[in-house]
């Protein structure tokens, strides 16, 4: 059976593609406006679906999981990132979730509260009329993924992981965000050849932290580098070293940048909305006065958890999810067929006005006030959803939070004149010109 299902045309060879590169969001927002619920492009010779109704998706990435693979994109991150919970798939997917889950129980993440606080507090972005708060945040979670993944102080070796790190994603943008996307593997480019060193080199310093944690032993860490070498299967197997690595560089990964992110947009939205700003000053001045927060005191902290939610509604980092259809797959009518990618996007998801009222509006308190109560179950799916969601969710709210109540006790923030984030969407929703803010001192 063949979909016949009508979407947007796209150009002969390159499909979508320019558009997508031109204003991904604007794209999907447009196809999935003006087409439906699903709906078929093409990017170059592929054809993919975009899937924006929740039960769709639900019962794709739910009830249909066993007919899904990772899409072509997620797929070749492994050049980067190995066989990690990201990249990997089957036996050795669950096998490697079923290690690393326990590690991401609030019992275990409790023991991190203190890392994220301490992070934030050695550096508060200084007061400015003009601050791009993305590279604070970087800088900040940064720290945190070192002391919280390797255990280790940001002016050690662990440090340069992220930077080598960076300069890899780079690359791997540079070759499916464009027209490199299109040229085949074989044709040399600058970035391409770059990719080689950086890895090698990305190798020498995970295997030499994985090396030395081997030999000094774990009795006395908390870290997840530490929790991961201890962890073992049904048959009593621990993680090999190249498992250790992939996992390690996909954690590194997710919260680092992702985090960053979040809060950079929070925080704007905050300094856009300063009625919003003074309530949760207050709600902090109440709960806290002048003490540091902990991981105990969020659960009082009712509005900073509805602030953070929104932000992530408004600001998804990862903006879009991809599948690739491995078998036929139902959706209501249309049979997507096997070797179809399919795109679900949280970012036009958290912009309908069928399940959000006032969609593109900053409203905290529509967390509050049980308005989203009855949502369908994947109109907010900033971590992904099903099997695979992300595993490290708790985690990210817990560090958004946690940040945020640190920074809002010693800081107020105010919009820089005339600015507006130019949303750069690759692997996730960055920006071409940071997130700048005035930041104010209390």
């Amino acid at each position: 059976m063949v979909a016949t299902t009508q979407g947007p045309r796209g150009l002969p060879v390159v499909g979508a593609l320019r558009e997508l590169a031109r204003d991904a969001l604007g794209f999907l927002d447009d196809t999935a406006r003006v087409y439906g619920d699903v709906v078929p492009f093409t990017v170059g010779r592929r054809r993919a679906w975009l899937l924006s109704h929740p039960d769709d998706v639900e019962a794709v990435l739910v009830r249909q999981r066993e007919r899904l693979t990772k899409d072509l994109i997620t797929a070749e991150l492994s050049s980067v990132l190995g066989q990690g919970l990201l990249t990997n798939e089957g036996d050795d997917w669950k096998r490697q979730r079923r290690l690393i889950a326990p590690s991401f129980t609030p019992r275990h993440l409790a023991a991190y509260g203190e890392a994220m606080v301490r992070s934030t507090a050695e550096s508060l972005p200084p007061v400015s009329d003009d601050r791009d708060v993305h590279e604070d945040f970087t800088r900040i979670t940064l720290h945190i993924v070192l002391r919280t993944l390797f255990g280790s102080e940001p002016e050690g070796e662990a440090g340069r992981v992220g930077e080598v790190l960076e300069g890899l994603m780079s690359s791997f943008e540079v070759e499916n965000r464009t027209v490199w996307r299109l040229v085949p593997d074989w044709v040399p480019g600058p970035h391409r050849r770059r990719v080689d060193v950086l890895r090698e080199q990305l190798d020498t310093l995970i295997y030499g932290l994985v090396a030395r944690a081997r030999r000094e032993g774990t009795d006395d860490r908390v870290d997840l580098l530490a929790r991961l070498l201890a962890a073992r299967d049904d048959d009593g197997r621990a993680m090999s070293d190249e498992q250790l690595r992939d996992e390690l560089l996909t954690l590194f990964l997710a919260g680092h940048e992702t985090t960053a992110l979040a809060l950079s947009y929070t925080l704007w939205l905050l300094a856009e909305h300063p009625e919003v700003l003074a309530r949760v000053h207050a709600e902090l001045d109440e709960v806290l006065a002048d003490r540091a927060p902990g991981t105990a005191d969020l659960k009082q902290l009712p509005l900073l958890t509805a602030v953070v939610k929104e932000g992530l509604r408004l600001y998804p980092p990862a903006w879009a999810v991809g599948r690739q259809a491995a078998a036929d797959v139902e959706v209501g009518d249309t049979i997507i067929p096997q070797g179809d990618q399919i795109t679900v996007s949280p970012w036009v998801m958290h912009r309908d006005p069928r399940w959000w009222v006032g969609p593109t509006r900053f409203r905290p308190d529509r967390w509050l006030t049980g308005e989203t109560d009855e949502l369908p179950r994947f109109a907010f799916c900033p971590f992904g959803g099903g099997p695979r969601v992300c595993v490290g969710q708790h985690f990210a709210n817990m560090e958004i939070a946690l940040v945020l109540a640190t920074l809002l006790q010693k800081r107020s923030v105010a919009p820089v004149p005339g600015y507006r984030p130019d949303l750069f969407p690759v692997v996730t929703l960055r920006t071409r010109n940071g997130v700048h803010l005035r930041v104010l001192p209390r």
